[in-house]
């Protein structure tokens, strides 16, 4: 498709004149530049096994592209990041209730060169006028930062510390009163490539902090209550200045806030204020709780201060009644996470890499369907994640249990059908099963995440290792029942074969009959909590050796990471052992409870105290959501898109839900 681009590389505001007739609707149709995905600052991280690398491991760009503006008014940002690398994606924005007459359009974009491509329907535009801001805003995002130099960014992938020259900035230009006979006018250029429709668009929100404190040395510390994705705005006092801007997921002491974060991003910024109370904000995103402001030469007041909010659109579909203070806490606390760190796509985390892991996505969107009614989010989110692999092992095979939650959850087989052949390719590894096991596989195997905990499992040569191999096996399983319910009989058959042939053979290779429990690999005595509870979650594990099997993985307890606590809770919950793994969400002293005694408003990375490098907000923490619904009320997906009420009743709990206006009483 070729788009007639306003040539824009860097900064750059553009204002245009609509004349709106009687229909009272303008339509924007806006597209940016791609995101580029490899910059020369990023690092190629994943070798797929293909002979290439994929490139696609870090967003190396700014992640906004465009902020837009109708007669001052906010209206949208974007773009999202296209399931296909190398297109555009175009988003449509429209404007309701417009009186007839003249109005104003404003854009703030941020582009490599490309541009900008902005077509409005509903009303006659005039020539669009352009000024140029990259000394307002400076560095521009495609320069590599002056300093720290860390591959992954400084205020996170793609964003770049924005010290904004107040004394530079054309103050009001999104207003239709504004002269912008100064500015230049618009230099178009004609670009081909392929386009993307966003499906929908972002969701936003002002929020002003909870609470301002004044330190004893004259800085101010706002809170804003909850970590969520946001642009901070802040208006100067009325002498100007410049002023130190500090942003963080949490606080150092009473006096200070860790704005050199435990993911090794710096939130730290200079921003020069003219005089006349002037207003300035990011262009960008952070996620953050709480800023500091240094410099500031006047009381800083609440309504001065706020987070620009941006999230995938936010449809609330549950509510959890309980007098139990413990499970509401860690309840309330997945549900912040759901609703807060959620973007154009499920990520890691926003400080740190903004990456769509197949094992992140897992582990939340179980309870995204819990608390978000908007499940397009789902629908766009899975075939971006296939198009954008990641480098683990372990996570490349899990995209085809992605599918299958989301197919439980909504019934839709028409995604799954389109993607299916895909998943087949990347995810089932059939070529390398030999007599029902893979001895090896293409990309590294990390059992757990951190890495410490894969020392408790014997991987020896990397040979016939159990635990992938189980996966692989839960794979084919899983496609067999996708391949069925998607007509593909032969497709179904094939991998129902293979998924017996693979069972037999972990059984036979990997269970060790004089201890009643499954080791790490063939010839291997030990036997870690990882073979075992790997064993029963896909199934794999014969019925009459299942209580020994679970009995031994909850005698273990849970000595694992927080990303492998999803495995071990569904396991218990599933094989007779629903108290204690309620127990391990619902006690006082559990790691969620430290979460919140640490100060986190949303879930973190790993367990606190864990490993000292690590983001504090990380949404596939917020699997406890999705469990408590699922097994503590019996809202179990028993066929695609039915649920029943089938609760655990060795649980002692008192409690309603209310899920999708229907309510369940325990």
């Amino acid at each position: 498709m070729k788009f007639n681009c306003i040539y824009t590389p860097g900064n750059w505001f553009l204002r245009n004149t609509v004349t709106v007739g009687t229909d009272g609707t303008v339509t924007l149709k806006i597209s940016a530049d791609p995101h580029d995905y490899q910059k020369f600052h990023c690092m190629k991280l994943r070798y797929d096994g293909s002979g290439k690398y994929d490139g696609d491991w870090l967003l190396g760009n700014s992640y906004l592209k465009f902020r837009i503006w109708f007669d001052g008014k906010f209206i949208g940002c974007g773009p999202f990041r296209a399931i296909t690398n190398g297109n555009r994606m175009e988003h449509t924005f429209a404007v309701e209730n417009v009186t007839p007459g003249t109005h104003t359009l404003a854009i703030a974009c941020r582009c490599d060169g490309e541009g900008i491509c902005a077509t409005v329907s509903g009303g006659s535009s005039g020539e669009w006028k352009t000024f140029n801001a990259n000394e307002f805003c400076s560095p521009v995002c495609w320069e590599t930062p002056a300093v720290y130099g860390y591959y992954k960014g400084d205020c996170g992938p793609g964003e770049y510390f924005e010290h904004l020259r107040g004394d530079l900035y054309p103050d009001n230009w999104q207003m239709p009163e504004f002269d912008d006979s100064a500015w230049q006018d618009a230099v178009f250029h004609e670009v081909e490539r392929p386009v993307e429709y966003a499906p929908f668009n972002f969701e936003y929100e002002t929020v002003h902090p909870q609470s301002i404190k004044r330190t004893a040395d004259g800085r101010f510390i706002a809170d804003f209550g909850k970590e969520r994705i946001a642009a901070l705005a802040l208006t100067g006092s009325e002498n100007g200045g410049n002023v130190e801007v500090r942003l963080a997921e949490e606080l150092k002491d009473d006096e200070r806030i860790l704005w050199q974060m435990r993911s090794h991003v710096c939130y730290q910024e200079i921003w020069k204020f003219k005089s006349g109370r002037q207003q300035l904000s990011h262009f960008g995103l952070r996620a953050f709780r709480y800023a500091e402001i240094a410099g500031y030469n006047a009381e800083l007041a609440v309504d001065d201060i706020a987070m620009l909010v941006v999230r995938a659109p936010y449809q609330p579909a549950a509510q959890l009644i309980t007098d139990n203070q413990y499970v509401k806490q860690v309840w309330d606390l997945c549900e912040n996470t759901i609703r807060n760190i959620t973007c154009d796509t499920f990520v890691d985390c926003f400080t740190r890499e903004r990456v769509a892991y197949e094992a992140d996505t897992l582990l939340t969107m179980g309870s995204f369907f819990v608390f978000n009614n908007f499940t397009d989010f789902l629908k766009r989110h899975l075939p971006f994640q296939l198009n954008h692999p990641t480098w683990p092992q372990d996570w490349a095979q899990i995209i085809p249990l992605l599918y299958y939650e989301y197919y439980m959850e909504t019934g839709d087989i028409q995604t799954v059908a389109r993607d299916l052949d895909a998943l087949v390719e990347y995810s089932s590894y059939r070529h390398l099963v030999k007599d029902g096991m893979i001895e090896s596989f293409p990309l590294e195997i990390l059992i757990d995440w951190p890495r410490k905990y894969r020392d408790r499992y014997d991987t020896g040569d990397n040979r016939f290792l159990s635990v992938p191999n189980m996966l692989a096996c839960k794979v084919a399983g899983v496609i067999a029942f996708l391949a069925k319910e998607a007509g593909r009989s032969e497709l179904a058959e094939e991998f129902s074969r293979l998924h017996q042939q693979m069972t037999a053979a972990i059984n036979a290779r990997c269970f060790n009959t004089a201890t009643g429990l499954y080791v790490d690999r063939p010839g291997s005595e030990n036997s870690s909590l990882y073979a075992n509870m790997w064993a029963l979650y896909a199934d794999i594990v014969p019925k009459e050796l299942q209580a020994k099997v679970a009995e031994f993985v909850a005698d273990y307890g849970m000595e694992c990471s927080l990303y492998s606590g999803y495995y071990y809770l569904d396991v218990l919950f599933r094989y007779g052992y629903g108290k204690l793994a309620f127990e391990y969400i619902a006690k006082a002293d559990s790691q969620w409870q430290t979460m919140l005694k640490a100060g986190c408003s949303v879930t973190t990375e790993y367990w606190i105290g864990d490993v000292p490098m690590m983001s504090l907000a990380h949404p596939w923490g917020s699997y406890p959501a999705h469990f408590i619904a699922k097994y503590v009320f019996g809202l179990k997906a028993v066929a695609p898109g039915r649920k029943t009420c089938d609760p655990d009743s060795s649980i002692d709990f008192s409690g309603t839900l209310i899920w999708k206006s229907q309510k369940t009483v325990r």
